[in-house]
C-alpha cells in the first residue's frame, strides 16, 4: 500500500531518516521502548477487514462512535 509520491520542491530523491528525539527520566526509558516496541507492533498489523470494527467503546456509557 505503500506508494511513492513526487513532491517538486524535495531536495532529495532518495529516502529520508527521521529521528523522533525525547527526553524522560532514565528510569522510565525501558517501559517507553515496550510500548514503543507494541505500538509499532500494532501499526504494523494487518488492517482490519469491512467485517470488523476498526475499534470499539472503551465504556458502555456513554455514545459510542462505532457503526
Amino acid at each position: 500500500m505503500s506508494e511513492n509520491i513526487a513532491i517538486p520542491e524535495a531536495p532529495v530523491n532518495e529516502p529520508v531518516t527521521i529521528i523522533n528525539a525525547f527526553s524522560m527520566p532514565p528510569q522510565e526509558a525501558e517501559r517507553f521502548l515496550e510500548l514503543w516496541q507494541d505500538n509499532a507492533a500494532a501499526m504494523s498489523a494487518p488492517r482490519w477487514s469491512d467485517h470488523q470494527p476498526p475499534y470499539r467503546a472503551a465504556s458502555v456509557v456513554g455514545p459510542s462512535r462505532a457503526g
